[in-house]
């Protein structure tokens, strides 16, 4: 009796130890293969911050986190980007600055022409732990916002209910299996056997490297919702900076034609405008350089981001400009 209570004992260990190291310990090897996942991205960037006194901070969405290789400034700057945050996210970072007596003389801010058009958390609820609580609040309350879509591909439906309802299921289904198998599940298999070089990476500095490669035909459909409570959040983060009596530059940048299709002339010059109007050319500034025509195809690593070359041509000459407009000093 003894003995088969022992091996019972020891089977119930094996049992629960392992879905236990797999569990805390399987992520090292995945990030390995498929890079940082969400969680750690967010918590390096905020262990960022406690590295060094930055002097510049660049607090964005996508295009910055990938954009910017903070390294080629004169000054010693940051990037505290992340993909999807919006002006509640830099707003709230701004926030958590401020509270942590974190200081800096100059803020970088995305302003792109989608960037009215989604109010929600992007970072799985990781977030969470670094702001107050009233971040979580608006993030569950009904001033979340999707963007709304006027899609201008044309596609055949069935008209029968039943039919319709297929459809419908066949569409998330294909949803469904790029997201879990093509996107992950594939990519990490083949790691198992060789782990790519070229695996997405977070730098040091802040900047995310995905390493591919743009096409002539890349295409992604946006939104041009207008949500008030973005601007309401613009004007919250613009009025903290002049509290901080930190310079703030709203930066839209190089901009690819096949993007700049989802949007109507007239739409574009009223963002513009829009943006222009919040400057002062003292402490605000508006910095546009959508139709820069210096970066081309292989500056893109698809439809909106800038490769590895990109960035850092670009990052040089958004550096040029601070210095040249003497909106940055370095000593």
């Amino acid at each position: 009796m003894l003995g088969f209570i022992i091996k019972l004992v020891c089977i119930s260990i094996i049992c629960i130890s392992i879905p236990a190291l797999y569990v805390n310990y399987s992520y090292l090897k995945t990030e390995k293969i498929l890079g940082p996942n969400t969680k750690h991205q967010i918590e390096q960037s905020f262990e960022n911050l406690q590295k060094d006194k930055y002097e510049l901070l660049f607090i964005g969405n996508s295009r910055l986190y990938r954009g910017i290789n903070s390294t080629l400034f004169n000054i010693k700057a940051c990037n505290f980007s992340y993909d999807g945050d919006t002006y509640l996210q830099t707003f709230y970072k701004l926030k958590y600055l401020s509270d942590n007596n974190i200081t800096c003389k100059y803020i970088v801010i995305s302003a792109d022409y989608f960037s009215f058009s989604l109010l929600a958390d992007n970072s799985n609820g990781n977030y969470y732990g670094f702001f107050n609580k009233n971040y979580k609040k608006v993030c569950n309350s009904d001033i979340v916002k999707l963007p709304t879509f006027k899609s201008t591909i044309k596609k055949e439906t069935n008209s029968l209910v039943c039919f319709g309802a297929m459809d419908k299921y066949n569409d998330e289904f294909n949803s469904w299996i790029t997201k879990n198998f093509n996107n992950t599940i594939i990519p990490f298999a083949k790691g198992l056997r060789n782990i790519d070089a070229n695996r997405p990476m977070l730098k040091n500095n802040g900047q995310y490297i995905l390493n591919t490669k743009a096409t002539e035909n890349d295409f992604i459909e946006r939104s041009s919702d207008v949500y008030k409570p973005l601007q309401g959040y613009l004007d919250s983060i613009i009025n903290l900076c002049s509290e901080k009596n930190i310079k703030l530059v709203m930066t839209m940048l190089p901009t690819r034609e096949n993007e700049l299709k989802n949007y109507t002339q007239e739409y574009q010059k009223q963002i513009d405008d829009y943006f222009i109007s919040k400057t002062d050319n003292k402490m605000i500034y508006f910095f546009n350089y959508k139709i820069d025509t210096a970066f081309k195809l292989n500056h893109y690593s698809d439809l909106t981001h800038f490769s590895v070359e990109g960035a850092d041509k670009f990052s040089m000459k958004l550096n040029s400009d601070l210095q040249v407009l003497n909106i940055v000093t370095s000593k």
